[in-house]
């Protein structure tokens, strides 16, 4: 069997280098990749630093992981919490452009990503269609913390403080449906919350309620993603564990599931915010 064909390391779903703990040298490169329409998942290991290896060697070296090994089997009509699993075909993923995450729970709700089907692939369920968002809160305070509204005035959450707190407050009410579920999410961090724009009508009004109105006009808000650390409260964690920084205990220490944990997770998200505003305006 031919190997896939990797141009670039872009190709690939992830890239890492392993370390010497005592030296804090890379030797060995680990990857992985979902490739082709049939989403097929490979995995590779080469022991070199990634600086040391070429595109070829990535491609010899990956070797296809057996779905029954990875993904859970597709059952006609089966639910997971309150959405149906229903099939999207690749005409309906190219029509609505919406991205492929794979995740361990969602819900629908405003500030929660909204869910839309799952791919089916040989029987097996692959990947879970969700609403596509350009970029993370990380990736936006990045790029200047500012959108511009339908109405051509922007708003920025650098800068602006009442779209700060508005900003954690959905992220808390969010945060708070899965509490009221018995469940709690445990790796709240500024990577998993992505960043959309609402927007309200265009404003129409004369320049002096102009920048009042486009407050009402246009809003950033939070859509709280990745629930791979998901569980029920009082359920032990798996391998997924949190962030460094952004988890309540030492790592050795976080092995169940708490409220706790997210409601230090929040306090520390609107203070982390706070702090990057005041560093940067």
């Amino acid at each position: 069997m031919a190997p896939p064909e990797i141009t670039s390391w872009e190709d690939l779903l992830w890239a890492s280098e392993v370390s010497d703990r005592n030296t804090g040298r890379a030797f060995r490169t680990e990857f992985g990749a979902v490739l082709g329409d049939d989403d097929e998942a490979y995995f590779g290991q080469i022991d070199k630093p990634q600086a040391n290896v070429s595109l070829p060697e990535v491609a010899r070296a990956l070797f296809r992981i057996p779905d029954e090994e990875l993904l859970p089997r597709w059952r006609e009509g089966r639910h997971d919490g309150d959405a149906a699993l229903t099939v999207v075909t690749p005409e309906d993923e190219e029509s609505i452009r919406r991205r492929i995450l794979v995740v361990m729970i969602v819900i629908v709700m405003f500030n929660i990503v909204r869910y839309h089907g799952c791919r089916v692939r040989r029987g097996f369920v692959t990947g879970l269609v969700l609403d596509w968002h350009a970029c993370s809160l990380e990736e936006h305070l990045e790029g200047g913390g500012e959108s511009v509204g339908g109405n051509g005035y922007p708003v920025n959450l650098i800068r602006d403080p009442d779209s700060r707190t508005r900003f954690i407050d959905e992220l808390e009410s969010a945060v708070g449906h899965l509490h009221a579920l018995d469940w709690a999410d445990n790796d709240i961090q500024p990577g998993n919350v992505l960043v959309t724009i609402s927007k309200g009508p265009d404003v129409n009004s004369n320049e002096d309620k102009a920048q009042a109105r486009a407050i009402e006009a246009v809003s950033i808000r939070p859509v709280l993603i990745d629930f791979e650390s998901a569980r029920k409260v009082g359920e032990n964690l798996g391998t997924s564990r949190g962030r460094n920084g952004w988890i309540d205990c030492d790592r050795k220490d976080y092995r169940t599931s708490e409220v706790n944990h997210d409601i230090w997770a929040l306090a520390r998200m609107r203070e982390w915010l706070n702090g990057y505003a005041s560093r940067h305006y």
